[in-house]
């Protein structure tokens, strides 16, 4: 038989299984008797005398389907995490829970899962310090199962959203020769073969000139927009910080927006508004299952309704100045003792101004000059900057954007006194060359997820966490 036949065959056998697989998600939807055929894995066995019950799952859904079977008519060792496909039944059950059974008639597949060395078991709920250890099954629990499947459903409707906006999505690139100015420590991109004395040396560089990963990828974003008006991307960036906060990932996503054709702090902070409001709506609408996952204990049900206040009420916004009046005037209530005029938020400030404004999201805006990059736009007063920051309860800062300083000579000369005018030459560029005014922002994609789901640790809120001294796989 010729490879080019074998192909072909497998083909069509590999795309009639696909065509007759019906997914859980989908049974659960039907409410009248059919054949089908199921494939998943075992959540729990429990096995009687004349009947065996399965709960199985293909990882469409956050419901396990119950399968029956006849014990004596299966007498394959099942086991949890073993692989299955089998053909069968669907029955209503009106009125009862579950709601479907699957009665199963034909055994199709059958992967076992050796129980002696498999680190989950079924009646455990493990904590995720130790499900992070191993990341190749990580999937496979339901909370992990659950999170992703919300996380991809959030990154949808962040499409959706800017979609509707008539935004143009750009991806901009992993491997960047700028370090956007005061973004975050660098990780340098040095080919294997090439020591890290020589990578010092411009002529043994592979790119022919220092390279890193990039910490953020809006000065590319700015390119863009200057001739596509308005774009976004949802990218990952990286930073080298070892700090090992629950909040701090050395590989994340961001979604990174920039509007040409505006000086105005209030169109950045109205479309990153709408976009956050959009998205959590959605979400709470169209994973209602999912979201039960993490709000099953009585504990949860506070941040839920803090998470459901986010989608319909306004954002609130103070000027930087009053943020600082209202920490220095309830010092009683905060541990990182005062805060004086040109400081910059911490974690603790953050989280405090929420709660001091009744869970609400609120924009802290107009921060001084000296502690935003050279990049924001010098307002009026000589000290601060068209800037804000976006403060969501529990989790602190999301997001953070800022007006961009469009003047050419004010650009050059803030350039001048850091000494990066030859570096940020091209940049200057966009202002030279039929430069407008523009603006964008930024917000933490993981920190979204986060938010939403109510999860301490950012690490649970990614597929593959990185972090200092963990990069497992």
């Amino acid at each position: 038989m010729s490879i080019c036949m074998m192909i072909r065959r497998f083909m069509r056998h590999h795309s009639s299984i696909v065509s007759a697989r019906t997914s859980v998600k989908d049974l659960f939807n039907y409410r009248e008797k059919r054949q089908a055929l199921v494939y998943g894995w075992i959540r729990s066995v429990r096995k009687h005398k004349k009947v065996t019950f399965l709960d199985i799952n293909d990882g469409s859904s956050a419901t396990n389907l119950q399968v029956v079977l006849p014990t004596e008519k299966f007498s394959t060792n099942f086991t949890y995490g073993a692989s299955i496909g089998i053909e069968g039944e669907l029955v209503p059950r009106i009125g009862k829970t579950p709601e479907v059974e699957f009665l199963g008639e034909n055994l199709i597949h059958h992967t076992e899962c050796d129980s002696s060395s498999y680190p989950f078991a079924s009646e455990w709920n493990y904590p995720n310090e130790f499900v992070r250890q191993y990341p190749h099954l990580r999937p496979r629990q339901r909370t992990v199962a659950s999170m992703l499947r919300v996380r991809s459903k959030i990154e949808m409707l962040i499409h959706e959203f800017f979609r509707s906006k008539d935004f143009t999505h750009v991806h901009t690139p992993a491997i960047t020769s700028s370090d956007c100015e005061g973004a975050g420590e660098l990780f340098a991109v040095t080919p294997n073969s090439v020591s890290s004395d020589n990578s010092r040396n411009d002529n043994e560089q592979f790119f022919g000139s220092s390279a890193n990963l990039t910490v953020s990828g809006q000065l590319h974003l700015e390119a863009c927009a200057m001739g596509l008006g308005h774009v976004y991307t949802l990218s990952p960036a990286f930073r080298a910080e070892k700090s090992r906060p629950k909040t701090h990932l050395c590989e994340f996503h961001m979604l990174e927006v920039e509007l040409a054709f505006t000086k105005c702090l209030e169109d950045l902070k109205s479309i990153l508004e709408a976009s956050v409001k959009h998205v959590i709506s959605q979400t709470l609408k169209l994973c209602a299952d999912d979201l039960s996952v993490f709000y099953e204990g009585d504990g949860s049900q506070s941040h839920y309704d803090t998470v459901k206040k986010c989608a319909v009420e306004p954002f609130l916004c103070i000027e930087y100045s009053e943020a600082v009046d209202i920490i220095n005037s309830n010092l009683k209530l905060i541990k990182t003792g005062a805060m004086k005029w040109g400081d910059d938020l911490n974690d603790e400030h953050e989280r405090f101004l929420t709660t001091y404004h009744n869970d609400s999201p609120i924009f802290v805006q107009n921060f001084p000059s000296l502690i935003k990059p050279f990049y924001a736009l010098s307002n009026d007063d000589g000290e601060t900057s068209a800037s804000f920051d976006l403060l969501v309860p529990k989790c602190g800062e999301m997001a953070g954007g800022t007006v961009r300083e469009h003047r050419y000579d004010v650009l050059h000369g803030k350039l001048e006194g850091l000494g990066l005018t030859e570096q940020y030459k091209w940049y200057c560029d966009l202002r030279r060359f039929g430069g407008v005014p523009h603006g964008g922002f930024g917000l933490g994609f993981d920190r979204l997820v986060k938010f939403v789901l109510g999860i301490n640790n950012i690490r649970d809120a990614v597929p593959f966490p990185r972090a200092p001294k963990f990069c497992m796989l």
